[in-house]
């Protein structure tokens, strides 16, 4: 029965694969504005090699963790294609791998049945599928992540085998992504810590190895000092540091004490359900009322339907939560997705609140890693609050199927504030590859906001002034030189920063001469 139940993870497994090529499969081409850069440095590193990764030709950032354009190189040469495509499938595909990995992890952790909604709901996540669709590098490095956790609570290895995993593991994510590697470090030591205290204080066998999380923050910090920093205009400071711990403390001591108290009676876990959802939908009412940080807009009411994939999974998080309280002393490995969440849940804290100068960046990113130890706690409480099959799978089919829904809209830019800047379609490219053409090839001049920026300046080489665009646009001010727009812009906001500025003058570009237009994508020219 369990080696078919196995087999059913190729149901996750195609979901993933799905979600994750849709973007490409509905418009052509790769979405994300960190794809560029990459395809570029892919594209240089076959045309120039052999060649060293520090060489100038290269974006002088995403060289330095080079792995998915060593990777993309590869797929490209064994399958006889050309790099963009090469990538556009390969990596998101390699992503998908992700859903495998938690599988593993729960089924170690909780059993197969879990295990296998864990893997859908990961498959399916609207934020995590959008985001990894794109040639990024956490795209990457997101199963590599996965495995590492995976080797940490597998009981199973010697240690010979869980050494040479972990180093091997853990060079490839130093190559691939430092935030995912930052992540991985915390999320590995920390678990690990929290295993010793509770084998120290109540006796509790969770059962996880160090030598994951200390070798990865060896080979991650080396790699950093001796080569990547130079590619990182960043260096955490001190304060830094100790803002970040904690940040991270707080929800790891509630997480203690949470699996430490009394079991709750059966009404008292159904009213703290609903007082969770109460308050995270609460959360999500307020939103669109105010902001709750620079780097978030002020969403609509509407965008609330996007949200109820995330919202019925929060009461199963809490009762997957008690079942693994409950159990812990007969299967305290469990204890692991806890305190992978509360990690999570401490640096999404950070990202948010800190005073971090990358914060509105990392308010972005560090969602996904919320959503690995949240499938895994919520796979538990729809296996425990539902029970029947019919309805367990019922639950899983509504929370994928609302989720596709939610990566269907984002995929065809249809809403504002929900990555319209990340989607790319071939009209963009054209237009872009027409001001690369004939306005002077590489060292070119042209406004534009930032996903016009980042094609331009990642893959054609040309230089974007994202500011005096917005002021033609919102004042009327005055320039001289080209001015590239497409048709989301009047609609869904002129991309400066993290979302749409909505532009209210249209008719501003009336005084400009219209060069080149393909019915999407046009350029301008202002004489000043």
């Amino acid at each position: 029965m369990s080696r078919s139940r196995d087999l059913l993870v190729a149901v996750p497994l195609a979901l993933a694969s799905f979600m994750r090529l849709l973007p490409l499969l509905l418009n052509g081409v790769p979405p994300s504005t960190d794809s560029w850069p990459i395809i570029g440095n892919t594209e240089k590193l076959l045309m120039y090699t052999p060649i060293s990764l520090e060489s100038q030709v290269f974006d002088g950032y995403n060289n330095f963790w080079p792995a998915n354009s060593l990777f993309g190189a590869m797929s490209a040469l064994l399958l006889g294609v050309d790099v963009k495509t090469a990538l556009a499938v390969m990596v998101p595909l390699a992503c998908s791998t992700s859903v495998l990995a938690l599988y593993a992890i729960v089924k170690r952790l909780h059993g197969p049945r879990a295990a296998l909604i864990a893997a859908i709901i990961l498959a399916t996540a609207p934020t995590h599928s959008f985001f990894t669709a794109g040639i990024t590098k956490e795209t990457y490095a997101t199963p590599l992540y996965l495995l590492l956790v995976l080797v940490a609570v597998s009981s199973s290895l010697d240690g010979a085998s869980r050494t040479t995993l972990t180093l091997l593991l853990a060079l490839a994510l130093a190559l691939s992504h430092h935030l995912t590697a930052v992540v991985a470090v915390t999320v590995l030591v920390a678990v690990a810590f929290m295993s010793l205290i509770h084998d120290l204080a109540d006796g509790v066998k969770v059962g996880v190895a160090v030598t994951p999380g200390v070798a990865t923050a060896a080979i991650a910090a080396l790699y950093n000092l001796t080569y990547s920093s130079r590619g990182f205009g960043f260096q955490m400071s001190l304060s830094d540091v100790l803002e970040a711990i904690c940040y991270l403390a707080v929800p790891l001591a509630l997480a203690y004490i949470a699996v430490t108290c009394r079991r709750l009676r059966r009404m008292e876990l159904v009213a703290l359900c609903t007082l969770s959802l109460a308050a995270v939908a609460s959360i999500a009412v307020a939103m669109t009322r105010l902001s709750l940080s620079p780097a978030l807009p002020v969403y609509r009411l509407r965008h609330l339907i996007y949200a109820i994939p995330m919202l019925m999974l929060v009461p199963m998080v809490v009762a997957g939560g008690e079942e693994v309280k409950r159990r812990r002393e007969s299967r305290g490995l469990s204890l692991v997705l806890v305190y992978w969440l509360a990690v999570a849940a401490g640096l999404q804290l950070y990202a948010v609140f800190s005073s971090s100068p990358l914060r509105g960046t990392l308010t972005y990113r560090a969602v996904n890693f919320l959503y690995p130890p949240v499938a895994g706690l919520a796979a538990i409480g729809v296996v425990k609050a539902l029970k029947k099959a019919k309805w367990i799978a019922l639950f899983a089919f509504v929370v994928a199927l609302a989720s596709c829904y939610t990566i269907y809209v984002a995929s065809t830019a249809q809403e504002d504030y929900m990555g319209h800047h990340m989607v790319y379609s071939p009209m963009d490219y054209e237009g872009c590859r027409w001001i690369s053409v004939y306005s002077g090839g590489e060292g070119c001049h042209l406004m534009g906001d930032m996903k016009v920026s980042y094609m331009m300046e990642g893959y054609f080489n040309c230089t974007v002034d994202v500011l005096s665009g917005y002021l033609k646009l919102s004042e009327g001010k005055p320039f001289r030189g080209l001015l590239a727009l497409y048709s989301d812009v009047y609609t869904h906001g002129y991309v400066a920063g993290y979302y749409g500025l909505k532009v209210e003058d249209p008719k501003r570009t009336l005084d400009l001469d219209l060069i080149y237009t393909n019915s999407y994508f046009e350029v301008y020219w202002g004489e000043g």
